[in-house]
């Protein structure tokens, strides 16, 4: 069939409307560049197949929504490079997806024989995938499930955090609030400050880690806060050290299977 013959049938709408019905972005992509077959075997195949297709639908549903565009990401992993935590767990729902159409697929696979090849592509790695999700939010955040010395670090940093708050409280209401240009507890640099008036600088020992536009306020680290902020700035950065760490090693296990999520994926 000719481009000109496409062209008066419309096919590139057709081509269009069938791309809005896709539930995934490679799904899309194939659509756009769907041609017509013209071998008399693959075109009943194809209407075979769509048969399939359809009574599945009528039956049961295989929702593909969560499948991502992710070949690229995937492919990365397979030569050692971490994933973000929000591409990651998309990689793992996209697992949880494809086992999920799997397990349909496998179940009707009597009645459909040419779809149950493709579905024998979808790939079951219900291990990684649980992992993943358990140790990850969906906006990529490393929970703190992923590892008990991430848990351990992060509940330390909070209990630093709330006596570094507390310590500087504790100028805002005590005999040093008559110094203060306001009664607030605030950070400067991730430090712990006090907003101390200009003119009494001095009254409060301590680290200035910033001054107001003005120059009437300096925000000050007391000297008994100081020590508090470095153990904080410490506990932070292994949170952080371990975070990278999960995902790295997360990365890593994806790398391991990537053949098998990018066919699964294609498929």
């Amino acid at each position: 069939m000719t481009m000109h013959a496409l062209e008066k049938l419309e096919f590139d709408r057709v081509r269009e409307r069938l791309a809005g019905l896709c539930d995934t972005p490679a799904g899309r992509q194939a659509a756009l560049e769907i041609e017509p077959e013209h071998g008399d075997e693959q075109v009943w195949w194809e209407i075979g197949r769509t048969k399939e297709a359809q009574a599945l639908l009528d039956d049961a549903s295989v929702a593909l929504v969560g499948i991502g565009d992710l070949g690229e990401a995937v492919r990365r992993a397979q030569k050692m490079s971490a994933m973000d935590g929000a591409t990651l767990w998309r990689v793992g729902d996209s697992m949880r997806v494809m086992r999920a159409a799997r397990k349909v697929l496998e179940a009707r696979r009597s009645a459909c024989p040419t779809l149950w090849l493709l579905g024998q592509r979808l790939p079951e790695l219900e291990k990684i995938e649980s992992r993943i999700l358990a140790s990850l939010d969906g906006d990529g955040t490393v929970r703190d499930e992923a590892s008990v010395d991430l848990r351990a670090a992060r509940q330390r940093s909070a209990s630093l955090a709330q006596r570094a708050t507390e310590k500087v409280q504790s100028y805002a209401s005590g005999k040093w609030r008559e110094y203060l240009s306001d009664a607030i507890v605030t950070q400067r640099g991730g430090r712990y400050v006090v907003p101390l008036r200009a003119e009494h600088r001095g009254k409060i020992k301590g680290i200035v880690h910033d001054t107001s536009a003005s120059g009437q306020t300096v925000y000050i680290e007391p000297e008994e806060v100081v020590q508090i902020g470095n153990d904080l700035r410490e506990s932070e950065a292994k949170v952080r050290a371990e975070e990278e760490r999960v995902l790295s090693e997360l990365s890593e296990e994806v790398g391991g299977v990537a053949e098998d999520v990018l066919d699964g994926l294609e498929a």
